[in-house]
């Protein structure tokens, strides 16, 4: 009888044999420092046309990618059979998506980050690029872009937005529809994955308590991609489960296209996505060889990051971080000023609290009870490192102060790992768990309906100062009485991007400046009817970057626009043309 051949040599056909040379995983920095090295070597409006295309077609890449590893690892029949199997899942999923949408209406609730995100989805429809429109024009009763930029932020999120763009028009409504989408595949993953775990009964306590969190339903209720990234890294890390408990080549696959997805979500993906892959190829050496296939779609996936990796060099410059006020962006110092309040606000049992709370609480108590069991194991290492990691690269992170509503989105992944632990405390056997299952159903679905009751009530997410002033200039621009201009205004101001989502022709002063002779020239062919300056209390602190609106006022013959109440604090002002 022939001797069994040895593991690696046994998963080297599992891995898309025949095994990749040694010298092909010298590829994966090719693509990120080729590109680095042109970006560096271009002119400044070169370069950010060629990283606005790239940040493009980098997403689009990646997302056919996943698709097409997915059909082929489950195929079209298995998908079927899977909707056909899980509708009931499906049904309930919508409904509670439903729910969350009706307690906490979608609004642009983090400015101005959400309009930014949601310009470059407009860029990316209208121009097939990852530009940030900063200046627009009256033309012919629509609105000319005279000038954009490359924004900071990965490009996956605005991309998805874009798609939807496509099918139905240009709106802010489409950045909430994929996110209310994504909501709703959050419920089913986590459902899913902890069905065949728990049984059905303890993992339809999943989805209710991840709405337990009212920082859930914040982030499904807004238009920022930090649900979307969120989601990715969950399914990265069940992906790296799955291989990690039996290697092969299909799984390998998946669990790469899942992390290319994931690496184009936001920066913090990036370390996350390395620390899993370290730790699942600690786990499953000598037990996996990479194929050529394997080795090949690693490859691009790494190349497909490459703008990304670029996109983070450019967006290391001042002006994306005027709040910063010079201090580092990342420091050992704000992550020693950041951990005391993060302490006491995850743990802080309010139920308006937008954290885990009460449910951090019963995390601790289920964590020491599953290692009392010795129940843990790699899973546990494999889920709680990255996690723990990108939530201390949060804290370190300049704006990673829980008291600062803004930046509580940096620890969603925390936050949905808090709340599923009180899961681990269920007994293993199933006859065992049975009632307990019931009972922390039963507590899941009490929690969410007081906490969407306190998100419902404007309790647990405030609004902010930014927002309210979104609001105040989106009703000066509508209310603002401008006669014979109306519908070939332009408004001059220091958040002119911000009024372009809205479909404003709107120039900074500094852009204002360099383009007066252009400027003069459609006031005299009559496509401009009308010039304001619309003042904000952001003008001191954005005046370096975009110019004063102040002195605009203090260069020419202006006179006051009466506005109503509803409109302060903003102010606004129409030039004498002649």
């Amino acid at each position: 009888m022939a001797s069994a051949p040895p593991p690696a040599a046994a998963s080297a056909a599992s891995g898309w044999a025949p095994r990749a040379p040694a010298w092909w995983w010298l590829l994966l920095p090719v693509g990120p420092l080729a590109l680095v090295a042109v970006d560096a070597s271009l002119a400044e409006e070169a370069r950010l046309l060629l990283l606005a295309r790239l940040l493009y077609a980098a997403p689009a890449l990646a997302l056919l990618l996943a698709l097409a590893v997915a059909l082929a690892a489950v195929g079209v029949g298995g998908a079927l059979r899977a909707v056909r199997r899980g509708w009931p899942a499906l049904i309930g999923a919508a409904a509670l998506v439903l729910v969350v949408v009706a307690v906490s209406p979608p609004a642009l609730r983090v400015q101005f980050d959400e309009s930014t995100l949601v310009a470059v989805s407009q860029g990316m429809h209208h121009e097939r690029a990852a530009l940030l429109a900063t200046g627009a024009v009256p033309y012919d009763g629509g609105v000319l872009r005279l000038e954009s930029t490359v924004d900071k932020r990965p490009p996956l999120f605005p991309f998805l937005v874009s798609l939807v763009h496509d099918l139905t028009g240009a709106r802010i409504a489409n950045a909430f529809a994929v996110n209310a989408v994504l909501l709703g595949g959050l419920l089913l993953l986590a459902f899913a994955a902890l069905r065949p775990r728990l049984g059905t009964t303890a993992a339809l306590a999943a989805p209710l308590l991840l709405l337990a969190v009212p920082l859930t339903g914040i982030v499904a209720t807004s238009a920022g991609f930090d649900l979307l990234a969120g989601l990715l890294f969950a399914a990265v890390l069940l992906a790296a489960l799955r291989f990690a408990a039996a290697p092969d080549g299909r799984r390998a696959a998946v669990l790469l296209a899942l992390g290319g997805l994931f690496a184009q979500a936001r920066y913090e993906s990036l370390p996350a996505l390395l620390v899993v892959l370290a730790l699942v190829a600690w786990r499953t050496r000598g037990r996996f060889v990479p194929g050529r296939g394997v080795a090949a779609l690693a490859v691009a996936e790494a190349w497909l990051a490459a703008p990304v990796v670029a996109l983070w060099l450019h967006a290391r410059q001042p002006n994306f971080y005027p709040e910063a006020g010079g201090q580092p962006l990342l420091a050992l110092g704000h992550l020693g000023a950041h951990v005391p309040p993060f302490v006491g606000h995850w743990f802080a049992p309010a139920l308006a609290n937008p954290l885990p709370g009460v449910l951090a609480l019963a995390a601790v108590p289920a964590l020491v009870l599953r290692w009392g069991r010795r129940q843990a194991g790699f899973a546990d290492l494999l889920v709680g490192v990255p996690v723990a990691a990108v939530t201390l690269l949060a804290l370190a992170w300049f704006h990673g102060d829980v008291r600062e509503p803004t930046a509580l989105r940096l620890f969603l992944p925390l936050a949905w790992l808090s709340a599923l632990l009180p899961l681990a405390a269920l007994p293993a056997r199933p006859a065992d768990r049975r009632g307990a299952s019931w009972l922390v159903l039963a507590a899941a679905a009490g929690l969410a309906a007081a906490r969407l009751t306190e998100l419902a009530r404007g309790a647990a997410w405030p609004r902010l100062a930014n927002a309210e002033l979104a609001t105040a200039m989106e009703r000066a621009v509508d209310a603002a009485p401008v006669g014979a201009g109306s519908g070939r205004t332009l408004w001059l101001t220091v958040a002119a991007q911000h009024l372009i989502v809205r479909g404003h022709a709107a120039l900074s002063p500094e852009a204002f400046g360099r383009r007066a002779a252009e400027v003069r020239q459609s006031v005299a062919d009559g496509r401009i009817g009308a010039i304001c300056v619309l003042t904000t209390p952001l003008d001191a602190a954005f005046a370096p970057a975009f110019g004063d609106p102040a002195a605009v006022l203090l260069a020419a013959a202006h006179e006051p626009l009466p506005l109503p109440a509803a409109a302060a604090p903003v102010s606004a002002f129409r030039l004498r043309l002649r």
